[in-house]
């Protein structure tokens, strides 16, 4: 169909590249290493440019680093609404750790949770895993400001009047296995929380107002959610985020939860739809016949 077209041609493999790199940076056993692989790459890691989640009680991380300074308000950050930004901003999720028991538990945690998400039923592991660095943590859990208080400071858009505005940098997110299951929920976040709070559901005119997401890009991801939730999310972002999910060939994990009810983002349970096939020879996008 039209919209998996302009995805295709829509696909910046040198983004996506450099991505997949951070995927595996935010991998480094302390913040110090992935500060110090970040800087090999020339990135910026102070504290005006660089940020860094973890629950100790949950085991999860994250990361997020951004070419603008975050003492800048996002208004005064070049970020015009369908144009480019010179200014670019990544979430990246750590994922599973081998030999990693808080990893493993929430892994295995896979029932649908019904009202985990506004869109859908969602896998319970993952969802507590992205609410644990998303909402302020115990204290025995780590001391660091929410992400979600915190990309709504940094990033903004408010689709409700006759001309959209966007706020701040570009903002992308990424992960692999568990971190893209992360990075899929965490946009999911962006789009519906401001809502949620005031008890708003799906077909209200306050989904106008969000979080931006230029791009939602996984690595190996599993699947996330229910049908409801895969289709709901392909046709909420087709008119937001593009989104690009890179499997290669033999990679079991992205077949996992295998049983009934599971499903990649896509229209009508369509699980080739976004789909980025790696193999040995180039990428090949799958083009769904929607």
């Amino acid at each position: 169909g039209d919209t998996t077209e302009n995805q295709k041609q829509s696909l910046d493999v040198a983004n996506a590249y450099w991505l997949g790199r951070l995927s595996q940076v935010v991998y480094a056993p302390t913040v110090e290493a992935i500060q110090g692989e970040l800087q090999k790459l020339g990135l910026p890691t102070d504290s005006d440019h660089f940020r860094f989640w973890d629950n100790r009680c949950t085991d999860t991380q994250a990361m997020y680093l951004t070419t603008a300074s975050l003492g800048a308000a996002p208004e005064t950050i070049d970020n015009p609404y369908n144009a480019a930004s010179k200014d670019v901003a990544i979430v990246v999720f750590r994922g599973t750790e081998p030999g990693n028991w808080n990893d493993v538990k929430r892994d295995l945690a896979a029932w649908n949770r019904p009202g985990a998400s506004t869109i859908g039923n969602v896998h319970a592991g993952f969802m507590t895993g992205l609410n644990s660095v998303w909402y302020p943590p115990a204290d025995e859990c780590g001391s660091f400001e929410p992400m979600g208080e915190f990309l709504a400071k940094h990033h903004q858009f408010d689709g409700s009047g006759v001309r959209p505005v966007r706020k701040g940098a570009e903002l992308y997110m990424t992960g692999h296995s568990l971190g893209a299951a992360l990075a899929t929920l965490a946009v999911v976040k962006t789009a519906t929380e401001t809502c949620e709070k005031a008890g708003k559901w799906s077909d209200d005119e306050c989904f106008r107002q969000y979080v931006p997401v230029s791009g939602l890009v996984t690595f190996g991801s599993p699947r996330v959610g229910d049908r409801a939730f895969g289709d709901t999310f392909a046709r909420w972002m087709q008119d937001r985020t593009p989104i690009f999910r890179f499997v290669h060939g033999r990679d079991a994990v992205v077949s996992i939860p295998s049983t009934f009810g599971w499903y990649h983002p896509g229209f009508d349970g369509d699980e080739n739809a976004f789909k980025v096939l790696i193999g040995d020879g180039p990428l090949r996008m799958f083009v769904s016949a929607d």
